[in-house]
């Protein structure tokens, strides 16, 4: 069975709640990456974070980014590039077995046939909608039955 890919908008995680600095939070990221780790041990999932190369000078804890960064958890790219290009480029790829999670909108670039999942960090917790745990057993079901459907389109 083929793994569903999760690419995560991770700066749009980090600024999706902000500390008492006005900071995007590196903990945001945490929250998402022990969520998505939870689920990859009895799931056929594997998933990546993405951020903009400017979120290491904007986020709380630089040095904790980068750590994750050498240890691949987290791709940041290159200047003069945002993460949604990549992202969305990924995606389009092979969006049979992408479902892109990010409150972004992508007004910018073509979606249709593109797989993606809104969130919420609350209470030190992520809620994914649709949810994530649901959407990636039905794209996998697609995926075998050799068509994509829109599973989690906002």
């Amino acid at each position: 069975m083929k793994k569903t890919k999760i690419i995560i908008d991770g700066s749009n995680i980090a600024f999706a709640s902000r500390n008492h600095e006005r900071k995007p939070k590196f903990q945001n990221l945490e929250i998402v990456i022990n969520f998505l780790e939870n689920i990859a041990k009895n799931s056929p999932i594997e998933f990546k974070i993405i951020v903009d190369a400017s979120l290491r000078h904007q986020i709380d804890s630089k040095n904790k980014l980068e750590q994750l960064e050498r240890i691949g958890k987290i791709i940041q790219t290159p200047c003069n590039h945002t993460a949604d290009e990549f992202i969305i480029e990924y995606a389009q790829r092979y969006p049979e077995e992408t479902i892109i999670v990010s409150n972004d909108r992508f007004s910018e670039y073509n979606t249709e046939n593109l797989s993606l999942c809104n969130f919420v960090i609350m209470f030190d917790e992520v809620i994914i909608k649709p949810s994530l745990k649901q959407q990636f057993e039905v794209h996998n079901k697609d995926i075998n039955k050799g068509r994509v459907e829109n599973v989690c389109k906002v």
